[in-house]
């Protein structure tokens, strides 16, 4: 760079003998830093979606527009990092789970879940909505846990619902009775609420699945 825009200066230098009067790196980093946005020189660095995912400036916290709990319920799905054998043949490997969780974005409250053995699916998140939206005493029932409403109050419609634009951007879901937000594209991470139930570590099981 020195010798495209300092030719010039570089050039009387050598002839005089003497130091040439150019910026010194130091100089010059002070100069970027001072004229240019930090911002925008991180986004001449990267990709236009690695910047909208890791490294655009975030304002705010996730509550900002959540006023009471049930406001606004966040929903997501990831693929467990274990995998389902038979109860009748260990060596017959059934799959990996896909589990979806909604989660209360004001209280942090996980409200409800679902685990199949299908892909992420408008089906599937169907499936959780549905456990959020009623009684976990009645659903701890099913596999023998014995709780209060008191312990697990989560059976209410929310306001909103905000999720992934993966499988919820078709007709399916217009059939809902709340107000569906997707995410902006490049920003699955969004849902920072259930993003954070995601990255939980599965405890070691050796449980066997029925096929």
């Amino acid at each position: 760079m020195l010798k495209e825009y300092y030719a010039d200066e570089l050039r009387s230098a050598e002839k005089e003998n003497r130091e040439p009067e150019i910026p010194s790196l130091r100089s010059f980093r002070y100069w970027i830093k001072k004229l240019i946005p930090e911002a925008e020189l991180i986004r001449k660095q990267t990709t236009a979606g690695d910047f909208e995912r890791n490294r655009r400036g975030l304002r705010g916290a996730a509550t900002d527009h959540t006023e009471v709990p049930g406001s606004c319920f966040e929903l997501d799905a990831t693929v467990l990092d274990v995998h389902i054998v038979s109860e009748f043949n260990r060596n017959h490997v059934l799959g990996r789970p896909t589990v979806y969780c909604v989660v209360d974005k004001e209280s942090r409250m996980m409200v409800g879940l679902h685990v199949s053995m299908e892909y992420a699916s408008w089906r599937a998140g169907r499936q959780a909505l549905v456990n959020s939206f009623t009684s976990k005493k009645a659903y701890c029932a099913r596999f023998g846990i014995e709780i209060e409403e008191s312990e697990w109050p989560c059976h209410h419609i929310p306001q909103r619902l905000l999720c992934d634009r993966g499988e919820f951007i078709c007709n399916k879901p217009e059939e809902l009775a709340v107000p569906l937000i997707g995410a902006s594209e490049h920003c699955s991470s969004l849902p920072c609420r259930v993003e954070r139930y995601r990255r939980a570590p599965i405890p070691n099981s050796e449980r066997k699945a029925c096929p």
